[in-house]
């Protein structure tokens, strides 16, 4: 919620969501049914736009404003990106699914496995969600603290 909504009562009815990894797969569907259940999205993912805009059309085809953030969960200066695009879209969020993840580039046995490989998926599947929920968890608290001012 912004402030401009908070000081006005002139809040939107809609939820704000956050789904990572949101371009196909179970993360999609989960975005599908938060848009049909009265939230607004934000698909995350690191397709380019031209591949998404048919994500894009259904998601608002079930009654959401919805928009894409495409950028890598794992990189912290993208993680930030979110948080202000979100802010800026919406104003708001209320629910984050922490949905991105990546299997080893190459599928090997345990012992075998580089460590690069290893890094990189502890980046994406692991730090990223860490992190990303850190920025929005301090983002719901300051909004939050608003509410209660008023």
């Amino acid at each position: 919620m912004t402030e401009y909504e908070v000081e006005t009562g002139q809040a939107s009815k809609r939820h704000a969501a956050l789904v990572t990894g949101s371009t196909s797969g179970i993360g999609f569907a989960i975005a599908l049914e938060l848009a049909k259940n009265g939230f607004n999205i934000a698909i995350n993912g690191t397709r380019e736009e031209d591949k998404v805009k048919p994500i894009l059309s259904e998601i608002k085809c079930a009654g959401a404003e919805v928009f894409y953030v495409r950028a890598d969960v794992s990189s912290s200066e993208d993680r930030r990106r979110i948080v202000e695009e979100l802010r800026n879209r919406f104003g708001r969020i209320d629910v984050l699914v922490n949905n991105a993840g990546i299997a080893p580039k190459e599928r090997r046995d345990l012992l075998e496995i580089s460590e690069e490989n290893f890094d990189r998926v502890i980046e994406v599947n692991l730090k990223g969600p860490f992190f990303l929920t850190q920025l929005i968890s301090k983002w719901m608290i300051e909004l939050k603290q608003k509410l209660a001012q008023y």
